[in-house]
């Protein structure tokens, strides 16, 4: 039993450090990417540059083509939160509409960023105004999903295989313990 309960306490930590890591890693990566697109707004550049093969921050380390990959839109609003812009430009899933009613989320939630409807956002001050960048993030949070519910079955298939075992050992283990208490009952009885 105590065996079973601290391989269980074990087990369950690694599943946690393991998709706890693996969720922060991928919203940091998340969070960087935005970030760069809000220094290239600030700066006055396009958001993804073609031209500029030479990546700054997370993407560093990626192929020029995941520039190509990202999909995002960024909202454009005046001192008093009311909408004067959209960029659509990367994305073709989300209509104005939808981008206002996202703006309009975020408004509500009053934070600076976090996910909504599998996006990763972040609002960003600017002169003008407020900018909100959304950048789509369901292939990634469904990649964490996927991780969860693997590491989920491996754990648990790994304490069912454990539970087996530990009971199979632990009647062989017992039974000569068990034998010798009835032989003991049987002498003194005789």
């Amino acid at each position: 039993g105590a065996a079973m309960v601290a391989f269980s306490a074990v087990v369950l930590i690694l599943l946690c450090i393991i998709n706890v890591w693996n969720y922060n890693n991928v919203t940091r990566q998340q969070d960087g990417t935005l970030d760069m697109l809000s220094r290239f707004e600030k700066e006055g550049k396009p958001p993804i540059a073609p031209a500029e093969l030479n990546i700054p921050g997370p993407l560093k380390h990626f192929s020029p083509e995941v520039r190509y990959m990202m999909r995002f839109f960024v909202v454009y609003c005046d001192t008093n939160g009311d909408v004067i812009k959209i960029n659509q430009d990367n994305i073709a899933s989300v209509s104005k509409e939808e981008a206002i009613a996202f703006v309009r989320y975020v408004q509500e939630d009053d934070r600076t960023s976090g996910y909504y409807e599998g996006y990763r956002y972040l609002v960003s001050e600017t002169n003008r105004g407020t900018a909100f960048f959304f950048l789509n993030s369901e292939r990634e949070l469904q990649a964490t999903k996927s991780l969860l519910l693997v590491t989920a079955l491996v754990a648990i298939s790994c304490l069912f295989a454990v539970f087996i075992l530990v009971y199979a050992f632990s009647r062989r283990a017992i039974a000569p313990y068990v034998r010798n208490i009835e032989m003991q009952k049987q002498f003194i009885t005789d």
